[in-house]
């Protein structure tokens, strides 16, 4: 039997102790973003924006975006983190292999996006594309813990 994406995005997670879940959330920053959010959420969330885009594997892309969430402003990007994109300019609309956000640019012609692939960098522009973001594993750990509050928290009388 087939897991279904929500599954698989659960168990890549990883396997963390306590001891790894107390260092993650040391380490953490705040996110508003993440407030109420769950795994499920998040991969809605990037279903909804391949169907928009009218991607027509979107079972293919859905497999390669788990564990990405989608970014709809370019403050939400950070540098150092993997990103993958679409060019919504495309006829055919295709998921890049991404790369790691080196530099955020500025420019007359709009925001453009800096990444290095581990072999050449390349540069797409921002408004043109849909963007997902690889999430850390302490963004997984902060879902995962909304969805076990919003799943197993019952009131007793």
């Amino acid at each position: 039997m087939e897991r279904s994406l929500y599954e698989e995005a659960k168990s890549q997670a990883g396997d963390l102790d306590e001891e790894d879940i107390e260092k993650i959330i040391e380490k953490g920053h705040y996110d508003a973003y993440f407030e109420n959010k769950t795994t499920r959420m998040v991969i809605e969330e990037v279903q909804n924006e391949l169907y928009k885009a009218n991607i027509e594997k979107i079972e293919a892309s859905l497999k390669k975006l788990t564990g990405y969430r989608y970014i709809d402003e370019v403050n939400d990007l950070l540098r150092g983190r993997h990103v993958k994109w679409m060019k919504l300019t495309k006829q055919k609309n295709t998921l890049t292999g991404g790369g790691i956000v080196m530099n955020i640019k500025f420019l007359d012609n709009g925001v453009h996006i800096l990444c290095n692939n581990g072999s050449r960098f390349t540069q797409y522009k921002f408004d043109d594309c849909i963007t997902f973001q690889k999430l850390s594993k302490q963004e997984e750990l902060i879902l995962m813990a909304n969805e076990y509050l919003d799943t197993d928290v019952h009131v007793i009388e």
